[in-house]
């Protein structure tokens, strides 16, 4: 299984439901990767979980680009939110290969892009710089934001992307 999402939105569990049901599906499942927003970690429960379930073998990275939820199954079929924005909508189902198989690859070059979870071990303004790349469509608002120098801000972008 294959999923772009917020952490919180896609895998929070209602209150009292039992973890084991977690632990017991991604031991006997499919492998499960998840692709999270840089700004979806920010709460630390929401990094908690993340860790969690990535701990449990649902394999988790973290990107600053920009992107819409995305669930595929086995690359033959993939779930899109009809209305983007909104996670109180009704999904819609994709069964048309060609269609499947671009957004396929569309994940999976963001999974090429994004950080491993367990390499997250960033400084405070390093996560600044992650928060604002997530936050902001072009470098001269992520260093205003930031109240650093355009030049300044590259750096510390090209320090964190490889």
């Amino acid at each position: 299984m294959t999923g772009a999402c917020d952490v919180g939105e896609a895998h929070r569990k209602q209150d009292g439901e039992d973890e084991r049901g977690d632990r017991r599906q991604l031991a006997d499942g499919p492998v499960s990767r998840t692709l999270a927003g840089a700004a979806a970690l920010d709460l630390p429960e929401e990094l908690a979980y993340a860790r969690h379930l990535h701990g449990l073998g649902d394999l988790h990275r973290v990107t600053a680009e920009p992107f819409l939820p995305l669930l595929v199954i086995d690359r033959r079929v993939a779930l899109v939110l009809l209305e983007p924005g909104r996670s109180d909508t009704d999904a819609l189902m994709i069964r048309q290969p060609g269609i499947v198989a671009v957004l396929v690859a569309l994940f999976e070059k963001l999974w090429e892009r994004a950080a491993d979870l367990d390499g997250l071990d960033l400084s405070a303004t390093e996560a600044r710089v992650l928060r604002a790349l997530a936050g902001h469509d072009k470098e001269e608002t992520g260093a205003r934001a930031l109240n650093v120098s355009l030049r300044k801000y590259r750096a510390h972008v090209a320090a964190l992307v490889p």
